[in-house]
């Protein structure tokens, strides 16, 4: 690191301050990355809801007072209207600028596993599909993908049990993929037995026949399943509501000839199930 003095202080920062900065250093030709739409508004929904944390991460200047790190976190603070207090680092040399946040960053699967969470970034993944399905009540508007951490640490901890089970098969690809996983977590939470066995089934392919709503939703997988099926945010939502429908007919012991991917009929019956199915 370059030899240079740094003056680090906790700082309140209000978003006119904020607001301040960002435009000293558009004024100044500061070039910064490029500003995530989606990173502000999960920064500027922490902020509001109260979860916002003093860290070692925080707002960097450079020797002649630009902005050189931090713009996301400020412009969450302009988003939220409220004040934040922060770590600021005065005084970075602009060649050390280079260094910073060129390794990978510490996902919410890595923090679950540091923590002792068995398989957490499995977990992590699965969690989050099944919060931004029930926080968007199965509606594919992407806006309901960014969940905040603490949301998903909440899944994590309120399906615990139905979590562990899921992770714990040794099943991968496509049939095992998060949003499918998913909703064999939340039924699982509700008919455990029975959703295990018919879990089994579908991610293993034995003793099926058609009309087996399992294998009618196999089949739907094999002929659509393709990148943008599982990494689109709105078809892994139709996904998941076309198989919580194979799911509940299974569960009701009913054939399945067709798949309904806008349907939250099934979603709706194995909620109804809760306290009535053992």
């Amino acid at each position: 690191m370059s030899k240079n003095s740094l003056e680090i202080t906790i700082e309140n920062i209000t978003p006119e301050k904020a607001l301040e900065y960002l435009e000293h250093a558009a004024t100044a030709g500061i070039r910064n990355r490029s500003v995530s739409d989606s990173r502000v508004s999960m920064l500027a929904d922490a902020i509001r809801k109260g979860e916002w944390r003093v860290t070692h991460q925080g707002l960097a200047f450079d020797q002649d007072g630009h902005l050189v790190d931090g713009q996301h976190r400020l412009w969450g603070c302009v988003e939220a209207k409220k004040p934040i207090q922060i770590v600021v680092t005065r005084g970075v040399a602009s060649a050390d600028m280079t260094l910073i946040d060129r390794g990978r960053s510490r996902s919410l699967g890595d923090v679950l596993t540091i923590d002792g969470v068995r398989k957490g970034a499995k977990k992590a993944a699965i969690a989050r599909m099944l919060g931004a399905f029930l926080k968007g009540k199965g509606d594919g508007d992407p806006k309901f993908q960014r969940l905040l951490d603490s949301e998903i640490r909440k899944v994590v901890s309120q399906y615990h049990d139905d979590l562990e089970w899921f992770s714990g098969l040794a099943v991968n690809g496509p049939f095992a993929s998060a949003p499918l996983a998913a909703c064999f977590v939340y039924a699982h939470s509700i008919a455990p037995s029975a959703v295990e066995a018919v879990a089994e089934k579908f991610l293993l392919g034995t003793n099926l026949v058609r009309g087996d709503p399992m294998h009618t939703m196999r089949q739907h997988l094999l002929r659509n399943t393709t990148d943008s099926y599982l990494r689109r945010f709105t078809m892994r939502m139709a996904l998941m509501r076309a198989m919580f429908s194979a799911i509940a007919k299974s569960l009701q012991g009913e054939h399945l000839h067709r798949i309904d991917t806008d349907s939250m009929a099934g979603f709706d019956w194995i909620k109804g199930q809760k306290g009535v199915r053992a």
